[in-house]
């Protein structure tokens, strides 16, 4: 569930339900997009019970929710998840991965002061480019010169938008038109003729000044690399078919990467020279500081001023490369650690990890406790179960005509192409054996149907703005919910039998009323 404004100035709520379908696969659907007239948690809660009765569901029924890190929403005293767990206890809180992802890189672009200048700095670019039709024009005609097909602009770096900082700093500096970089530099360095505004040139000085820097080129490959090792989890916690456990192990994995990218320093050092070389910039190297001299006191023995000097290369890597990697680390574990007793149990459920405990043939004493606790179940008899479904699980495995491997390994990444959850629940299904492990089928439903995400909700929003646009900003409430249901499940809609519609509507109270 999340919020937003719309054309009109209205604040809308949009309510996705996740659930399993009868085939066992993970579904998510809009259920309503409603007006919120009281954004308090409790005025949320009231709208929440509002929808959910029209559409016959009951709140006691589920078994997680799923919001951004807004304090009406995540409060520990007067929240909505609080409400909402007040009248159903077993419904886990689970802070949003993808927003809390995105506050992870957020913190590390703002870790230092280099940091913050490179991200300025492209701020600073998008806006001098699109504040004048002349200068785009200038730097679309430099690419053309440079047969660049598609023409390029600077991209805006936006707080509420995800992975804005990584498109803006691809598009400038490691686009895959590697003469893009130096068609900003000629279009700055055009708009310092004599002709233009003092203002212009004086701003398309400084730019080029910061765009040829060192620094920024070393600070650029220093946050690509960042990227590159967000970017996979970021990508399938954009997707909708996704698991808890899953997504955990892949923050865990960027978590290791970013660990082991603090050895690499030498290396990006080593990119970043050869990306000033390749494009002939006049510093190539960190520039030589001013050296600093401590003054001595009166009363010490040596009147000789001494003399601090130390190297760029081990200020910046001090000051700068470590600390973003060590503010990225941090923030992983801090942000992504509320839930780390509920997951070791949910751990266990991991047909990868059935392997090793058939061979030691012992679970922890504490194995489901705090699992059992939440959702009302008997930890033993979880034991029970699930010590007897690991002994059979290889043979049900090797006899099933099922996939094996997880849904999303299209993506092609190594952490997706396993075995998962859904295939242990739905070979569970397939052989009816809900009645021999009922505390373990019910559990292997609750784990995938756990929302861990809010991208429905902003693929939602997104489609918003084009139904209701400045154009139909008086639009209903009833009319705007209709439409919305059609634009974003459409799927469903081309399943409908449009005869059935217009035989029903034709024998409907509501067409005799219309010609009477």
């Amino acid at each position: 569930m999340d919020c937003t404004t719309d054309a009109s100035h209205a604040d809308q709520l949009s309510l996705i339900i996740r659930y399993l379908n009868d085939s066992y696969d993970i579904t998510e659907r809009l259920v309503n997009i409603q007006r919120v007239k009281d954004s308090s948690a409790k005025g949320l809660l009231a709208t929440l019970r509002d929808i959910l009765s029209k559409n016959s569901i009951n709140l006691s029924d589920a078994v997680g929710q799923s919001y951004d890190g807004a304090s009406v929403m995540r409060g520990k005293y007067n929240g909505l998840k609080s409400l909402i767990q007040k009248e159903s206890s077993k419904c886990l809180f689970i802070w949003t991965f993808d927003h809390v992802l995105n506050l992870v890189i957020m913190e590390a672009c703002s870790s230092s002061i280099a940091a913050k200048s490179l991200f300025g700095f492209l701020e600073k670019l998008y806006a001098f480019f699109s504040a004048s039709r002349k200068r785009s024009d200038i730097l679309e005609e430099k690419q053309k010169i440079a047969n660049i097909s598609q023409n390029h602009r600077p991209q805006r770096v936006s707080t509420t938008r995800w992975w804005s900082h990584q498109r803006a700093l691809d598009n400038v500096f490691f686009s895959q038109s590697e003469s893009l970089y130096d068609c900003f530099i000629d279009t700055l360095n055009d708009c310092q003729s004599p002709s233009q505004s003092n203002e212009t040139v004086n701003d398309a000085e400084a730019l080029e000044r910061k765009l040829t820097s060192f620094e920024t080129v070393l600070t650029a490959h220093l946050f690509k690399r960042i990227f590159a090792i967000t970017d996979p989890a970021s990508s399938y916690l954009q997707s909708e078919k996704i698991d808890f456990l899953t997504a955990i192990r892949l923050v865990e994995t960027a978590e290791q990467q970013l660990r082991q990218l603090r050895d690499e320093f030498g290396v990006i050092l080593t990119q970043a020279k050869e990306f000033c070389a390749s494009h002939e910039l006049e510093q190539q190297n960190f520039v030589k500081k001013r050296t600093r001299k401590r003054k001595r006191m009166a009363d010490e023995i040596d009147t000789v001023d001494e003399v601090i000097e130390e190297n760029p290369a081990c200020m910046y890597r001090r000051e700068t490369f470590l600390y973003a990697i060590d503010t990225s680390v941090r923030s992983i574990n801090e942000r992504f650690s509320s839930h780390k007793a509920i997951l070791a149990d949910f751990a266990l459920l991991d047909p990868e990890c059935f392997k090793d405990h058939r061979s030691s043939n012992t679970l922890p004493s504490n194995a489901f406790k705090n699992v059992a606790q939440n959702y009302g179940q008997d930890s033993n008899k979880l034991k029970e179960e699930y010590a007897s479904f690991v002994e059979i699980y290889p043979n049900l495995k090797e006899s099933s005509q099922l996939s094996l491997l997880s849904e999303s390994n299209a993506s092609g990444n190594s952490d997706l192409n396993r075995e998962n959850f859904l295939t242990a629940l739905k070979l569970l299904a397939k052989y009816n054996l809900k009645s021999a492990y009922p505390n373990l089928f019910c559990l292997y439903k609750i784990l995938v149907t756990l929302p861990i995400g809010s991208t429905k909700c902003e693929r939602t929003f997104s489609k918003l703005k084009y139904v209701k646009n400045r154009l139909r900003s008086t639009m209903g409430q009833a009319r705007l919910n209709a439409l919305m249901l059609v634009n974003v499940e459409g799927e469903l809609v081309k399943q409908l039998n449009y005869e059935d519609i217009i035989d029903s509507f034709a024998a409907s109270q509501l067409l005799q009323n219309m010609l009477l």
